[in-house]
């Protein structure tokens, strides 16, 4: 809105136009535009002449228009265009992975989303098993515990992907803005997902392991060693228990003949494995950890789940990241990363395929493809022998 006043500083007699003025493209802020006229009804007459030019785009000094500094376009005000702009409703669950998005780098403007923000992000978010526990239930309603088991495993599975927490919903952003022009000069289109070679950076080195050991929480360093030796699922592990037997009646745990005998839920099956004894290697030989175990019965771990005492000092993902900070490695090196870290170490070993079904408890080689990364040493070994 223009209106017209006398000089704050009496330098002048003259009346001045003073105000916002908005036309359909831009928004320009006038100070002190001399009317020329040094009575109000003047002055007056000559405001509304002004504003008639003004309309007719006919008034071009720069001086005294001055357009307002841009608005700059953040995560923020991206996600909450892209959430109102849908023709068809989000889904609650991908809304809450914008929201997500939003939480942690909302203030950031969109032309500085880079790869760096991108990696900074999937540290923060990926993979917090309890969040994925938390966010299933969430939309699930209060009955989760009573869905069936596969159920469960299929809503898991959705959840708890790098790809799914950030790397689609964060490119769906910076597509949004691209559609829209607000990036400048913006080169990233999307962010590539994360595929194979990527997860090489998920694959445990021994030097990982052994700082991880001098931490000083004992269970978890148990279920570390465990999981290593053994390439079971997490949920395996903690379901083993030395009063169990199999449908064979031999123990799950099996100290005297050193074996193993474990139950894999996702496939319903039984899989024996030799407890690892390496006397080379006595901080990471599984036999060396289970013989330490004091109470011999019952449950060897003492979470029932990952999600046990999640908002607690004693839940499983605070107690597994706190060993992580510790010992300085990646916080995305969970549980799972185990798994493929078993698979890899026995493919780079000279294992078969089916050496390594067996062990691993998989049914099919293209899954074991999937887990098995070859590393640079064998790489190079194999290219030195033609």
């Amino acid at each position: 809105m223009l209106k017209i006043r006398l000089r704050d500083d009496n330098k002048s007699n003259f009346y001045y136009v003073c105000g916002t003025y908005k036309t359909p493209n831009q928004t320009y802020k006038i100070r002190y535009h001399s009317t020329g006229k040094s009575t109000k009804n003047e002055a007056e007459k000559y405001l509304w002449w002004f504003q008639q030019k003004l309309d007719r785009g006919e008034f071009k000094d720069n001086k005294t228009l001055k357009p307002k500094e841009k608005k700059v376009i953040d995560v923020d005000y991206v996600v909450t265009q892209l959430l109102d702009s849908q023709d068809t409703p989000i889904s609650d669950e991908r809304r809450w992975m914008f929201e997500k998005i939003r939480t942690f780098i909302g203030k950031t403007p969109i032309d500085k989303i880079t790869n760096d923000v991108k990696e900074e992000l999937i540290n923060i978010i990926y993979p917090q098993d309890s969040e994925v526990g938390d966010t299933i239930r969430k939309f699930k309603g209060k009955h989760f515990k009573s869905l069936p088991l596969i159920e469960k495993r299929e809503l898991s599975k959705k959840y708890n992907t790098i790809n799914t927490h950030v790397i689609r919903p964060l490119s769906r952003i910076i597509s949004f803005a691209s559609e829209n022009s607000w990036c400048v000069n913006y080169k990233i289109k999307q962010f590539s997902q994360i595929n194979d070679q990527e997860r090489e950076k998920f694959i445990w080195t021994m030097d990982e392991v052994n700082r991880c050991l001098s931490y000083h929480d004992f269970e978890i360093k148990l279920l570390l060693v465990y999981l290593l030796r053994t390439g079971s699922r997490c949920q395996e592990a903690l379901s083993m228990n030395w009063d169990y037997k199999d449908p064979y009646g031999r123990s799950m745990i099996d100290m005297e003949n050193k074996e193993l005998n474990i139950f894999q839920h996702k496939t319903n099956s039984w899989k024996n494995i030799p407890i690892h004894e390496n006397n080379n290697q006595l901080d990471t030989s599984l036999f060396h950890w289970l013989i330490q175990v004091k109470e011999k019965n019952g449950y060897l771990f003492s979470w029932r789940t990952q999600q046990d005492k999640k908002n607690t000092q004693e839940g499983l993902s605070k107690r597994w990241n706190a060993m992580l900070k510790f010992a300085n490695v990646d916080l995305r090196k969970k549980r799972h990363s185990l798994r493929h870290t078993f698979i890899s170490m026995l493919g780079n070993n000279g294992a078969t395929t089916n050496d390594i079904k067996s062990l691993s408890g998989h049914k099919t080689d293209k899954v074991v493809f999937n887990y098995a990364k070859v590393s640079t040493e064998r790489k190079l070994k194999l290219l030195n022998s033609i």
